[in-house]
């Protein structure tokens, strides 16, 4: 946390072997980004079911702080668009404490061609 009690905030999202960052959200301590991701992902691969979320505070000198973290299972909400309210797991001497909400909208749409080479795997 910066000097005032408020931080410069940021979000990394990722799933596999992606990574997205949001920008960074100066001087706040409720941080608003309305950014999107696209992740190109096999939904059959067990290691990319979970979106890994972590909100940091941007430090220009020194070391960036990770604020809280939550791990969602993707594969859930397969077949729809979800709107999620999730809690953030604090980290260092916050760990196992609640650091915050985190708003979050996931949409899973499949690829048609992928959805035709499953169903020609389907057929052999």
């Amino acid at each position: 946390m910066d000097f005032g009690g408020v931080s410069d905030r940021y979000v990394t999202v990722e799933l596999g072997e992606d990574k997205f960052k949001t920008k960074v959200v100066n001087n706040t301590l409720t941080g608003t980004f309305n950014e999107e991701f696209t992740f190109f992902f096999d939904p059959e691969k067990t290691d990319q079911r979970t979106i890994n979320v972590e909100v940091w505070d941007h430090d220009t000198f020194g070391k960036n702080d990770v604020i809280g973290r939550v791990s969602v299972p993707f594969i859930i909400y397969v077949g729809s668009e979800s709107e999620l309210k999730l809690d953030l797991e604090g980290e260092g001497k916050n760990a196992g404490q609640k650091a915050g909400e985190l708003s979050l909208t996931i949409l899973y749409t499949p690829d048609p061609e992928v959805k035709k080479q499953r169903r020609k795997k389907a057929k052999l």
